[in-house]
């Protein structure tokens, strides 16, 4: 199987098994000063093209990405413990599909994204918790559920094109774990076992 298909498969059997960590990963970027900045994000899709997560494109994580390209996402899915770690290119864009899913996402969830949009950029500073809520309730004053339905403009899809996948399978039996390393190279897909 190919390591695509093996991620793709794991994780319509984590989202199956109803794993709680199922429709997250944790995506990793170096901030301005070299360091690791991680963050949970929520997974879109997973399929042939790639992984899709959905950011805002004046949010931290992509300004990392567009001064330094290199990155990872962390898979972790208890249930099945199964992790994969993935590498590779990565596009930002606007697609149909983020539109119409905008459109179903929970109504608190799409007032934060107007409000980032509007003037407070994810991780900006502020004086505290009730300055966010204070301002959140106001625009729910000015865009009720049925007229936000339309996302702003900086909500972008962030399409991951894995070069590299790092798979660990947890052998509980006899605690030998799997490990194997892809690397997409000239269009095929070489595999390394790695000592557990």
């Amino acid at each position: 199987m190919l390591p695509m298909d093996e991620l793709i498969a794991t994780y319509k059997e984590a989202l199956n098994t109803r794993d709680a960590s199922s429709r997250f990963c944790t995506l990793i970027t170096l901030d301005e000063l070299g360091y690791p900045a991680s963050r949970v994000l929520t997974i879109r899709s997973i399929d042939e093209s790639g992984i899709r997560l959905y950011v805002n494109k004046n949010s931290p994580k992509v300004m990392h990405l567009q001064n330094d390209e290199k990155f990872e996402v962390l898979f972790f899915w208890p249930n099945l413990m199964k992790q994969y770690k993935v590498r590779g290119d990565f596009e930002l864009f606007t697609e149909a599909d983020q539109i119409s899913q905008w459109k179903h996402k929970p109504y608190a969830g799409r007032l934060v994204d107007m409000y980032h949009s509007l003037g407070r950029n994810q991780s900006s500073k502020v004086d505290s918790r009730e300055v966010i809520e204070t301002e959140i309730a106001k625009l729910a004053d000015q865009y009720s559920q049925e007229l936000l339905i339309q996302p702003p403009e900086d909500l972008v899809t962030l399409l991951i094109k894995p070069t590299y996948i790092s798979a660990w399978v947890n052998m509980q039996k006899n605690r030998i774990h799997n490990r194997t390393e892809y690397t997409l190279t000239n269009s095929q897909w070489l595999a390394q076992v790695l000592v557990p």
